[in-house]
């Protein structure tokens, strides 16, 4: 590898011990995007075009490092919203925008060129991510009514369907209460499991945990979950005992069957 460049692999190596990019990666790398032996990225640019290429191969502790180093912009962004639930859907979408490759392309993560402050590159992806997000429209994102079709099941199940009509607006207040007590983690596992459509890969990679890690987390989150929307129900209806586990029953199967194939397509 030509000296400048040498040079600035061994520096950003040592900025970011964690990571592993060899030599000749981070050389193919950098000089995709426009950069030579004579025009060597500055020492910042050289960290940060490292931290990059290791996010964008999927590397777990760069994913951990880019979230620990950068997504204190999300909080700045939001700091006048005052709703802590935009936070955790805006770095969901962070998440998987940056990080998830694209059909036939890198991650977009990898589109950028070290032209400028890592920051203000990420800066600029979350104004516009939460613009998006801002101005989204129903048929963007389901509401959590749609979400929790997609739970208990979406084969239209005529017990199933009896169930919901006659007990849509319970079902769906305690759903709501359930999901609002679960913590962020397990929260955003169920959106990106079933609303948003993500594999366990996806989670893992996300999460910057392993696979069966993340199949773990969204088990764990389905299941308290089930017991909380079990509590609220319990709490509201005037049910007798038998009449009310026969509905849980029900409802429950449904979601074990739809969580078992989401979990278990990625095997």
């Amino acid at each position: 590898m030509a000296n400048g460049l040498a040079i600035a692999w061994r520096r950003a190596a040592e900025a970011w011990p964690e990571l592993h990019v060899p030599e000749d990666r981070y050389h193919a790398f950098v000089t995709a995007r426009g950069w030579r032996e004579d025009a060597a990225p500055s020492p910042e640019a050289a960290e940060a075009l490292y931290l990059v290429c290791a996010c964008a191969e999927g590397q777990e502790a760069a994913l951990r490092a880019f979230e620990a180093t950068y997504f204190d912009e999300v909080d700045i962004l939001l700091a006048k919203e005052r709703k802590p639930e935009l936070r955790d859907e805006l770095a969901q979408r962070l998440r998987v925008r940056l990080f998830l490759p694209r059909e036939g392309a890198e991650p977009t993560v990898a589109s950028y060129r070290g032209q400028g402050a890592l920051r203000r590159w990420f800066r600029m992806v979350c104004a516009r991510t939460w613009i998006n997000l801002a101005t989204r429209g129903n048929s963007e994102v389901p509401a959590d009514e749609d979400f929790l079709v997609d739970l208990v099941g979406g084969d239209r199940d005529p017990e199933l369907e009896l169930i919901k009509k006659s007990y849509r607006q319970t079902f769906r207040r305690a759903f709501r209460t359930a999901l609002s007590s679960l913590d962020d983690q397990a929260q955003g596992l169920l959106r990106g499991a079933f609303r948003d459509g993500l594999t366990v890969d996806a989670l893992a990679k996300i999460h910057g945990v392993h696979r069966a890690t993340a199949a773990r987390w969204v088990v764990k989150a389905h299941e308290q979950l089930l017991a909380a929307i079990r509590q609220q129900l319990r709490d509201e209806l005037r049910m007798s005992r038998d009449e009310i586990e026969s509905m849980f029953a029900l409802i429950f199967s449904r979601m074990d069957i739809t969580l078992s194939g989401r979990v278990d397509d990625d095997d």
